[in-house]
């Protein structure tokens, strides 16, 4: 009997060898060596990397130098700051941020190259406008610690 045909998005890429099929052995990869995979993904990755490490150490340098400078009164008000700035506006940023990285990825992948620009207009919009219930709650903060 002839088994059925199977056909992935990788096998017209090159990718993949499908002989046997998703039932039979598994495809076989005829891409770049593991090693040098390794450090292909390194190299895309370290912009990103060091964007990320970056942001963290701000916060971590902001906090160290109040406690180290100003006092200890001054740390705790700098980490109370550091938190409710990034639960309120970063946390909300880097998650449009994120979908916008995964939809322009999807259009880049697809040619689509005019859509890219639209979504990244759009993403700064929805970002704006993410930021204003942010606003609003750090401009009473005085208030909403209060309480």
């Amino acid at each position: 009997s002839m088994a059925p045909s199977w056909s992935s998005p990788f096998t017209e890429l090159g990718a993949v060898d499908a002989e046997d099929g998703p039932m039979g052995a598994e495809p076989k990869a005829r891409g770049l060596q593991p090693r040098a995979e390794a450090c292909r993904m390194l190299s895309l990755a370290f912009p990103s990397l060091v964007i990320q490490a970056n942001i963290f150490w701000l916060w971590v340098l902001n906090a160290s130098f109040a406690g180290t400078h100003l006092g200890v009164a001054e740390m705790a008000a700098t980490s109370l700051a550091n938190l409710s700035g990034n639960l309120s506006a970063l946390s909300i940023q880097y998650g449009l941020i994120f979908a916008l990285e995964t939809l322009t990825a999807q259009a880049m992948g697809a040619g689509r190259h005019a859509e890219v620009g639209l979504l990244v207009q759009r993403c700064m919009v929805c970002c704006a406008v993410a930021l204003v219930p942010a606003y609003l709650a750090w401009w009473n903060m005085e208030d909403l610690l209060a309480l």
